[in-house]
């Protein structure tokens, strides 16, 4: 019987959505190697204080969301841009205007696409942009000019949208000819050439959602996030995360939900790399700071989890015992309830080696009285080991003492545990054994020419087994012989 089966629970951790490798990690408990948990400052004032009309104010906030230092000088830098743009509009109305703008980026500003290059600074000084970063600079030069402009976001995309006269306008500012882009065939030809994405037109409105400036502009916080942890730097993406959540209010929704999978990610990449106490460290600075969430009660869960599997595939049950103990109160009903188990059936199989090794059974007894005790180990489990115990022992009596000492031990375990089917059949076998050596005993003396001593073992296995036939016969045999004598 093998019984060797440790019941490692399958509980796995699910938030690490964007592995591709690790990188050198560092330890949590260096607070100076930890993502920070707290806002920027700034998030907050432009959460507060931004003014979407004022294209200085959401310059600001660009530059900010790119981690591109302070904006004042840069924005000093940049009215001449305004003013040529301002002497080229002026005596345009709005609609005109709207394509000016797109015009002069492309013709002034703009030069590569990059489809990662998100941050107003690398624009303005390199002309490498995508579909946000220009977005942001359309946004802050339309705005310049007096336009109202929004940002479009899709699955994949973003854009802007100018509102004239009642009227909403596309605006796909990676390309010249993107202005009102729906049916200029040079747009047509080059959009999905140099961007790789598909233009999202009005009509699919289930594909695409308008969105205020300030979520345009957090499109470069999140593109940040996804930018980090792409390369492996978990720790990178939580800070931007955070910023990003209260720069869009700060309230549940899927910012927050965001946030959580960040720190999540990190905490997860903690584990990974075999640094449990660590991610459990992080996981509660996490809660202390934001709130207990059900994610992360399903993080602590799979790290213990993890940590008492490494334990027990180690040899080191009794640490694993320990620390269950320790992390209890911290665990879901659930998981206590599957990691009980898989420490308590350990504890049960330790215990079996040790006894099968030598060991007390007095000390087997006690870890299976501890276990029924416990009530995380079926009771078919702990019979199964019980069993495989019991027949062991029994079966190293027959060989030691005999088919006859191995009957009436298994009888004895009948007589404990009940007619359970393993012991009833190992009882079969152990008697038909018995019989089968007492018959040949008494053939072997009487083939030998003893038949003295056969008629005796005949009559002594009669005695035993009265109602066995081949005794009766062999009785009637060797008196026959004696006779004949």
């Amino acid at each position: 019987m093998n019984t060797r089966l440790i019941l490692i629970q399958a509980m796995f951790l699910i938030f690490l959505l964007f592995i591709a490798g690790f990188n050198e990690i560092v330890f949590a408990q260096n607070p100076a190697a930890q993502p920070r948990l707290e806002a920027d400052p700034k998030a907050e004032y432009f959460a507060e204080n931004l003014n979407p009309s004022y294209w200085r104010s959401l310059f600001d906030l660009a530059y900010w969301a790119g981690g591109d230092g302070d904006a004042e000088k840069a924005a000093d830098d940049f009215v001449p841009v305004i003013k040529e743009l301002y002497s080229v509009t002026s005596s345009m109305n709005d609609l005109q205007k709207g394509e000016a703008v797109l015009n002069f980026m492309h013709n002034n500003l703009l030069r590569t696409y990059h489809v990662k290059q998100s941050s107003l600074k690398t624009l303005l000084s390199s002309g490498s942009f995508n579909c946000v970063s220009s977005s942001v600079l359309y946004a802050i030069l339309g705005t310049a000019v007096g336009l109202d402009v929004s940002g479009v976001n899709t699955v994949d995309h973003a854009f802007c949208l100018v509102s004239i006269d009642d009227r909403d306008i596309d605006v796909e500012t990676t390309n010249a000819y993107g202005f009102d882009p729906g049916k200029k065939v040079e747009f047509q030809d080059r959009f999905g050439k140099t961007t790789g994405f598909s233009y999202v037109p009005p009509a699919n409105y289930r594909d695409r959602s308008t969105i205020k400036l300030v979520n345009l502009f957090a499109l470069i916080l999140q593109n940040r996030i996804a930018d980090a942890e792409d390369v492996g730097d978990y720790a990178a993406a939580v800070g931007p995360a955070v910023d990003r959540w209260v720069l869009l209010g700060g309230g549940p929704g899927t910012e927050f939900e965001d946030l959580i999978i960040r720190m999540l990610n990190y905490g997860t990449m903690l584990s990974r790399a075999g640094l449990e106490e660590d991610a459990l460290a992080w996981a509660e600075m996490g809660i202390s700071a934001y709130g207990p969430h059900e994610k992360w009660d399903e993080f602590i869960n799979g790290v213990v989890n993890n940590m008492l599997v490494k334990l027990i595939r180690s040899g080191r049950t009794e640490e694993a015992r320990m620390r269950l103990d320790e992390f209890k109160p911290r665990l879901t009903q659930q998981a206590v309830l599957a990691m009980e188990l898989m420490v308590s059936d350990t504890e049960l199989l330790d215990a079996l080696d040790a006894v099968k090794a030598g060991g007390s059974e007095e000390d087997f007894k006690a870890v299976l009285r501890d276990v029924r005790l416990g009530g995380a180990v079926a009771e078919e489990r702990i019979l199964e080991v019980e069993l495989d115990w019991r027949l062991g022992g029994i079966n190293g009596i027959a060989g030691t003492e005999g088919w006859e000492a191995a009957y009436n031990a298994v009888s004895a375990a009948i007589a404990e545990m009940g007619r359970l089917p393993q012991l009833m059949k190992a009882q079969g076998v152990y008697l038909s054994n018995w019989k089968a050596e007492l018959y040949n005993a008494a053939v072997r003396a009487f083939n030998a020419g003893r038949i003295s001593e056969a008629n005796a073992l005949a009559l002594q296995a009669a005695d035993k087994f009265p109602d066995e036939a081949v005794f009766q016969s062999l009785i009637k045999s060797t008196e026959q012989a004696l006779n004949r004598q």
